[in-house]
């Protein structure tokens, strides 16, 4: 799904620019949000208990991302994230493809070198409010920064 989707949006960018020289387009593919939580318990009676592994919400972005890549996206969006956990799993299975393929995450806005495979990725976070260290879920932001200082994406 994630192949077709992208090469539409890919063949739709690519026709813009083409009847409008000079204007360059994006096509970014949104990775998420999943309905599975794996850092939160989903029994109040086991503190332990979760809907899903890390595992199984990595080979899910795993092959989100491949799909994507493959669909001819230029730009990797991880999208509303709510769990911090499942966030390191998206930015994890995007540094497995990339290792695989050989390219090198950018920061958006930045031209790519056309000899390079490079693709930026982008995040869509939840803020925490002022005058609170949690956000939405109830973790706190320096749970959210440590996952962000220390994802090599």
């Amino acid at each position: 799904m994630n192949v077709a989707a992208a090469q539409c949006a890919r063949r739709a960018a690519d026709a813009v620019m083409q009847s409008t020289p000079g204007r360059t387009c994006w096509v970014a593919g949104a990775l998420g949000p999943t309905n599975k939580t794996s850092s939160i318990s989903t029994d109040v009676n086991n503190p332990a208990a979760r809907g899903t592994t890390f595992d199984e919400v990595v080979a899910g972005y795993y092959d989100q991302v491949r799909g994507l890549l493959d669909g001819g996206v230029d730009v990797l969006l991880v999208e509303t994230i709510f769990d911090t956990l499942n966030a390191k799993a998206a930015f994890f299975a995007i540094s497995k493809v990339f290792d695989e393929r050989g390219i090198d995450a950018l920061p958006f806005g930045v031209r790519p070198d056309p000899d390079r495979r490079e693709v930026p990725i982008l995040a869509s976070v939840t803020f925490i409010q002022a005058g609170s260290d949690r956000g939405v879920t109830g973790q706190t932001s320096r749970l959210s920064g440590i996952l962000f200082r220390t994802c090599r994406c």
